[in-house]
């Protein structure tokens, strides 16, 4: 074991903490919905395997929760560097026994502990806890890497490094118009560019573009790990044109006051086609991993060709890179000479960004364009000809706009009215969006954030009940960097108020939101939107495979096994608790067992000679609770009385 450490040490200042092969399973800064990753993921294979200290320094916290980063040790290391070990299966003796004793103390499982400084000192290499897989599903260890002001930063600027033979992979790239005065081959919406290797050493082609106005780029780019098991991020992605730096993104620090702007490090709007890293930084966007170009990154098209070149590097160097012709647009779309037909069209409004998209298309040649008018954007937009029978018109909220209403008039086209609520970043509002009203914080938006709101037809599933009307909050994949707070009307009838909720469609199934009841309304607040209704949970858990069985004969065994699986589909278990004659026992909740999630008492203390009656009781969220009772009847061991 000795041998393993020594060969394994992570650099010469740092302990790696695994006695096992370095692999790193997933990287700094990497993609999480809607923040970025903010340590490493090592792969451990199994529950169990042993961690141990970086370097010298203290315990400085300790955490227990069933969800997060589930059981986590904090050592603050003698330097100032904080390393964070989290998904534990358990703590090394010492701070196991100092856990346990708070959650007695408070009869609560979920602890978030501070020791004092001298409390628990640290020697590099000394055993700190076992790796696991508590607040998530698969075993691994995720190491993460502070400095002195708590700031996560990227382990390879503290020497730490481990085995990467493999370069970076182009997938695809993006190019984005930044407004309606810009096109990209031709239209005013961004275009998908598929890249394939082009035989040589990290290089990659792809088709040209042609373009005018400022266009930005983003960029589907991976990492393979070693052996090529699982997909990690890059280290820096940089943009030059004509061999001038014109963006990079280098994944060096991170902060916790702007972890949420992953939410717009990735272009939010085409997660369905691929993880498009920004080469340009979006509004509101304050990450230091964007911060260390001088420009924001658009570029400007449509004068001279632009040699581009993007560049990728993961964290010990291997490079990938890609070059983009993008050509000057300068041709207009001819106008057709006549009408194809009478055939009706069609109107559409879109978001790709923080201004709206409004197509009217026609199935046949239309000449004359549709007549837009608009208030309470800025310029006055107008309807650009892309083809014989397609228009679109970009639109942008002017400053300080609360509203935006566009009315579409053409003979064959239905009369179309549309009125958008329009929230900006610095300034707080509330809005009363039909029965909704919705209040934004000052920093709610990234930049300009467009709102709308349409009564949805919703049913209930997994054992919720439709309460009341859904509603569609438009566009449903717009960041947000603090949460709205949206009200419902509180929905009458014969359901019994206590269980009705607001909850948001999350794929096939609905998701509680943390709801607040009061003056008739029924009050949330998200940063997603979406479809949301009001739902009750009138059905109470389920408690299944209870050990020990009902008529267990009886035992000497002082710390029994008891444990039982536990399940609500509806609004979710909220508390869980195990309690012997009454009196609260230390129980472990498992909400990522399979299939269903496990409750087990974690036999820390003896249980008393005698019957002792043992109750499991499930609460959900809707304070629907179930409980089972089993008898224990312990006896004297005769062996351990002589």
């Amino acid at each position: 074991m000795v041998f393993a450490l020594m060969v394994l040490a992570a650099g010469d200042a740092y302990q790696w903490p695994l006695a096992l092969p370095p692999a790193v399973t997933s990287s700094f800064a990497e993609y999480r919905s809607g923040r970025f990753h903010a340590g490493l993921d090592l792969r451990t294979g199994t529950v169990g395997p042993e961690v141990y200290a970086a370097a010298d320094g203290y315990v400085a916290r300790i955490r227990c929760s069933p969800w997060g980063y589930g059981k986590a040790v904090y050592l603050r290391a003698d330097d100032g560097h904080t390393f964070v070990y989290a998904h534990l299966a358990e703590f090394s003796s010492s701070l196991r026994e100092y856990v346990r004793q708070a959650q007695h103390a408070r009869e609560e499982y979920t602890v978030d502990l501070v020791p004092e400084p001298g409390a628990f000192p640290v020697r590099r290499g000394e055993l700190l806890a076992f790796a696991g897989r508590s607040g998530t599903r698969a075993p691994h260890l995720h190491w993460e890497f502070r400095d002195a002001e708590s700031r996560p930063v990227n382990p390879r600027l503290l020497g730490i490094t481990w085995p990467d033979t493999t370069r970076p992979s182009i997938r695809k790239v993006l190019v984005v118009p930044r407004g309606a005065d810009a096109t990209v081959n031709g239209d005013v919406v961004p275009v998908v560019l598929e890249v394939r290797p082009d035989g040589s050493a990290g290089g990659h082609t792809c088709a040209a573009v042609t373009a005018r106005g400022e266009i930005g780029l983003a960029v589907d780019v991976i990492d393979p790990a070693n052996g090529g098991a699982n997909v990690l991020g890059v280290h820096t992605l940089r943009t030059t044109v004509n061999a001038r730096e014109a963006f990079r993104v280098q994944n060096d620090a991170l902060s916790y006051e702007t972890m949420g702007d992953g939410s717009v490090a990735w272009h939010p709007y085409y997660r369905s086609e691929g993880l498009f890293l920004l080469q340009w930084r979006w509004e509101g966007n304050q990450s230091p991993n964007f911060a260390v170009s001088d420009s924001d990154g658009w570029l400007e098209a449509g004068g001279e060709p632009l040699d581009v070149r993007v560049e990728a590097q993961d964290y010990v160097g291997n490079a990938a890179t890609l070059p983009l012709r993008i050509e000057p647009e300068t041709a207009e779309p001819p106008v057709p000479p006549s009408r194809g037909s009478d055939a009706p069209g069609a109107v559409s409004i879109d978001c790709f960004d923080q201004w709206l998209l409004v197509t009217a298309r026609f199935p046949d040649d239309e000449p004359e364009p549709p007549v837009l008018q608009s208030a309470g954007a800025e310029p006055e937009p107008a309807f650009r000809r892309l083809g014989g029978g397609l228009f679109r018109a970009g639109i942008r909220a002017a400053e300080h706009s609360d509203q935006v209403t566009l009315v579409i008039d053409h003979p064959r086209l239905a009369p179309y009215a549309e009125t958008v609520e329009v929230f900006q970043r610095g300034r707080g509002r509330v809005a009363r969006l039909g029965e909704l009203v919705v209040r934004a914080d000052a920093r709610s938006p990234y930049g300009t954030l467009c709102l709308r709101a349409s009564e949805e037809t919703v049913t209930g599933t997994s054992g919720l009940v439709a309460a009341g009307t859904g509603y569609r909050l438009w566009p449903g994949d717009a960041p947000i960097a603090v949460p709205l707070e949206i009200s419902f009307p509180e929905p009458g009838g014969a359901l019994e108020a206590s269980n009705v909720s607001i909850y948001r469609k999350s794929g096939s199934g609905w998701a509680r939101q943390e709801t607040v009841r009061g003056g008739g309304r029924l009050t949330i607040r998200t940063g997603s939107l979406g479809v949301f209704a009001p739902m009750a949970d009138p059905v109470a858990p389920t408690i299944t495979t209870v050990i020990p069985a009902a008529g267990a004969g009886p035992t000497t065994n002082r710390r029994p096994e008891i444990r039982a699986r536990v399940a609500d589909n509806a609004s979710g278990v909220a508390d869980v608790r195990i309690t012997a004659n009454g009196a609260w026992l230390l129980a472990e909740f498992d909400p990522f067992d399979s299939p269903l999630a496990t409750v087990a008492w974690l036999r820390d203390e003896d249980l008393p000679v005698g019957e002792n009656e043992i109750v499991i009781r499930v609460t959900d969220a809707a304070g629907n609770t179930a409980e089972v009772t089993r008898t224990i009847h312990i006896v004297e061991d005769p062996a351990a009385a002589s």
